[in-house]
């Protein structure tokens, strides 16, 4: 599952734009065996206040012997040609190509639907999900934060988060 990071994105950007030009150059080379529904796209605008002046994608691939040196220096150079077309060719852009060695690591992949807490795949991910006092004190304060910016553009939305440690789930 090829994950594209791109750090330091401008507010007037368009995401879309980015987001399409970069699969397109991630799927220009068939022996590279890169699918487009399998990639993730994930965006980092620049803090305020913070003034980078080089976009890094970070592009993560899982190994292949199908993906030489070569191939995957072509393809940064694809992703930075199509970076600058969308956002002009005097824009700064690094492209670092990630090989990841998934068999050697022993990570897997994992794709639960997530995004609505009533999703059979809630206890999957949380056991503690069904608990009352779980929903409680974790679920409703999140669904709240969504809700709570959902009237806003899409850019300007921060979706509060909750870090949850698992030692303060104590059994009583």
């Amino acid at each position: 599952m090829p994950l594209i990071t791109a750090f330091n994105l401008r507010k007037e950007d368009r995401l879309s734009d980015i987001e399409n030009a970069l699969r397109r150059a991630l799927v220009s080379t068939p022996e590279l065996k890169i699918n487009d529904d399998e990639i993730d796209f994930v965006p980092i605008l620049t803090p305020d206040g913070f003034h980078g002046r080089v976009t890094r994608i970070n592009v993560d691939l899982w190994e292949g012997s199908h993906r030489t040196k070569e191939a995957l220096q072509e393809l940064a150079a694809r992703a930075a040609t199509a970076f600058q077309r969308v956002t002009g060719s005097d824009r700064k852009v690094k492209v670092v190509i990630r090989p990841y060695d998934v068999e050697g690591s022993g990570w897997v992949s994992v794709s639960l639907k997530l995004d609505q807490s009533a999703s059979p795949d809630w206890p999957q991910a949380n056991p503690d999900s069904r608990n009352p006092d779980f929903r409680e004190r974790v679920i409703a304060p999140v669904d709240y934060l969504i809700q709570a910016e959902e009237s806003r553009p899409a850019i300007e939305r921060r979706f509060g988060f909750v870090i949850f440690d698992r030692s303060a789930s104590l059994k009583e």
